[in-house]
């Protein structure tokens, strides 16, 4: 019995000095964070506005220059009208207008050309009976100069009166002047063809031009519509490779240029622990010493709150 009793004496006497001598180890659980001793890039937007698209996530590995967000801007009037879709809206229907009459240009200038080139064929058609009646007329004009040749034999003669002379004398004047006319008739139609086939020869130039005109008209159209959509939309891109963290935008969501959208932790970036200790694990002992920060690399880590394990070691007096 004796020796029972100082056994176990003995054995809190051992675990008395154990505890003020003896060093010993207990695990905690404790809370904390990764962050990079570089700091991380912080992504804001620039103006206000709402975000329509969201291209990256949370832990995704991104590059230099990539497109992380889109971001619509409004302009309201005082109306409470949107400017921006007032005038988008506007030149589409001018730039729909002008489309048309780029189309209507071109059919106009072929109906110009089928009506140009029917014309010229009239002209020909009318040209070669012309050239056929002045045919015609030269041989009248032959058999009347030779009448009066007989005309003026006969008086000579005195078988031929000088008013029968005279007659026939005048149907030659005559037929010389339906010749003469016939000629200037000639004439008249072989400039209008010649005209006629110098504008259609011009045609398609002119139709060009025209075209040209509205086609820059058009380009100006398209760059203002252009200009205004990039005023009512911007796009944010990453200003250095890394990983997404911390990330805030979500599409539908307004766009406040003092809220923080994403950060971008650089690649082979350091990252340092720092962790939140329980109170009973720094209260124990005055002599006790904890793990609080610590430095390590790794490349797949991303910051937040994460669980980290640490030891505390109680030293002898």
């Amino acid at each position: 019995m004796k020796v029972t009793v100082w056994f176990l004496i003995g054995v809190v006497i051992v675990l008395v000095a154990f505890l003020f001598a003896a060093q010993y180890a207990r695990k905690e659980t404790a809370l904390g964070y990764l962050t990079p001793t570089t700091g991380t890039a912080k992504i804001f937007a620039p103006r206000r506005g709402t975000i329509k698209e969201v291209f990256v996530a949370e832990g995704e590995v991104v590059g230099e220059g990539q497109t992380l967000l889109t971001i619509e801007t409004d302009q309201i009037a005082a109306d409470g009208m949107d400017v921006n879709a007032n005038q988008l809206e506007t030149l589409a229907l001018q730039k729909n207008l002008i489309g048309k009459n780029v189309k209507a240009e071109q059919e106009r200038t072929n109906s110009e050309r089928e009506r140009l080139t029917a014309a010229g064929r009239g002209l020909e058609n009318e040209i070669s009976q012309v050239q056929a009646q002045i045919k015609l007329q030269r041989e009248r004009l032959q058999v009347a100069e030779g009448d009066l040749a007989t005309a003026d034999q006969l008086k000579a003669k005195g078988f031929m009166t000088a008013v029968e002379q005279r007659r026939r004398q005048v149907a030659l004047l005559e037929q010389r002047q339906v010749l003469s006319n016939l000629n200037q008739q000639l004439a008249a139609k072989q400039n209008q063809l010649t005209e006629m086939r110098f504008s259609l020869r011009q045609l398609p130039t002119l139709m060009e031009q025209k075209v040209q005109s509205l086609r820059n008209d058009l380009a100006t159209t398209e760059q203002r519509i252009a200009e205004i959509k990039g005023r009512g939309a911007y796009v944010i891109r990453a200003p250095t490779a890394g990983r997404v963290s911390t990330m805030q935008a979500t599409v539908g969501q307004s766009a406040d240029p003092q809220r923080l959208q994403l950060e971008i932790i650089p690649e082979d970036a350091t990252l340092r622990a720092e962790l939140f200790l329980p109170a009973r694990a720094i209260a124990s002992s005055r002599r006790a010493s904890a793990c609080a920060s610590c430095t390590m690399r790794s490349p797949t880590s991303t910051s937040g709150p994460t669980t980290v394990g640490w030891s505390m070691f109680r030293r002898p007096s």
